[in-house]
């Protein structure tokens, strides 16, 4: 694991341990291991959008309203 992909973990670690806390929720090591591990899936899903430069001149999609 590269030392960004580590930092990145313990962020989410620490996340995840200040979010259960927060909110009572009392989880152990294999939930918590668990909670940690989808939210780095996502983080990686989210980065590849996070990370394509986009057009100075693009406009936000419309809003749906039904």
């Amino acid at each position: 694991m590269k030392d960004s992909e580590l930092e990145a973990a313990r962020k989410v670690a620490a996340y995840v341990a200040a979010a259960s806390e927060l909110h009572g929720l009392a989880l152990d090591d294999d939930r918590r291991a668990e909670v940690e591990r989808q939210f780095q899936l996502l983080t990686s899903m989210a980065r590849q959008f996070v990370d394509i430069p986009l057009p100075l001149d693009i406009e936000p999609a419309a809003t749906y309203r039904p």
